[in-house]
């Protein structure tokens, strides 16, 4: 995942959805993207529900954006999770509730992670 990525789909989710556009904080930006990228390089044994808490937690926490960080959150680790093979399988409230959980800092990533482990599946090869 890049930054320049993020920020493209954050405009389109502010297009599609509504909300101001603008990078609140490029540093909480750079420092979100290489959670994830330094947790594989300093525990590569993490899989990739790991990997994509670390996106999830990283830009729902951090507030990179004027406005939109829990969906920017959200699209980043669902992307992650795709472009890895594997789906989120969790009904719409649930994962309301879930991501608004950890922008409350109720939930941590070790939690997050565990809860990710429940929900994800590998997607059919023919679908990739």
């Amino acid at each position: 995942m890049t930054a320049e990525v993020l920020h493209l789909m954050h405009v389109r989710h502010v297009e599609l959805f509504g909300g101001s556009h603008g990078i609140l904080d490029n540093n909480a930006m750079e420092s979100a993207l290489h959670k994830a990228q330094n947790l594989n390089a300093y525990e590569p044994d993490s899989d990739v529900a790991a990997l994509a808490a670390a996106y999830l937690v990283g830009f729902v926490q951090k507030q990179v954006f004027v406005d939109g960080n829990k969906r920017a959150g959200l699209a980043a680790a669902l992307t992650f999770l795709r472009l890895n093979n594997y789906e989120l399988n969790v009904a719409k409230d649930e994962l309301l509730a879930f991501v608004l959980a950890i922008a409350r800092n109720e939930l941590d990533q070790e939690a997050v992670t565990k809860w990710l482990r429940r929900q994800i599946t590998e997607r059919d090869k023919k679908q990739v």
